[in-house]
């Protein structure tokens, strides 16, 4: 049971992430199209979304490891840390449970 809902919330997490990327994009590309760019908060919601999300990991992928490793290691590297975000959103919401089960 723990696993499945590990995998759904990594999975969840996982949409959010590559919505939240869509979405600071489409609006990104319209401003830069436009003769002038309009400050948006739904972009910079988006971009606060996608940065806190890649957060611990998307230091590791350097441009060295751009050039040198396949994208599938990327893709990884990116389900590897949606799954570290379902653990932690996990593991937070056990520990809130059982504080107020106390």
């Amino acid at each position: 049971m723990k696993l499945l809902r590990l995998t759904l919330l990594t999975l969840l997490i996982l949409a959010l992430l590559l919505v939240a990327s869509i979405i600071s994009f489409s609006i990104g590309m319209a401003q830069f199209e436009s003769a002038q760019p309009q400050f948006s908060w739904l972009q910079w919601g988006c971009d606060a979304v996608v940065g806190l999300l890649t957060w611990p990991t998307r230091w590791l992928w350097t441009p060295w490891a751009s050039t040198h490793l396949p994208n599938s290691f990327e893709w990884l590297l990116l389900l590897v840390n949606c799954g570290l975000w379902a653990l932690l959103i996990n593991c937070a919401a056990h520990w809130v449970t059982r504080g107020a089960s106390r």
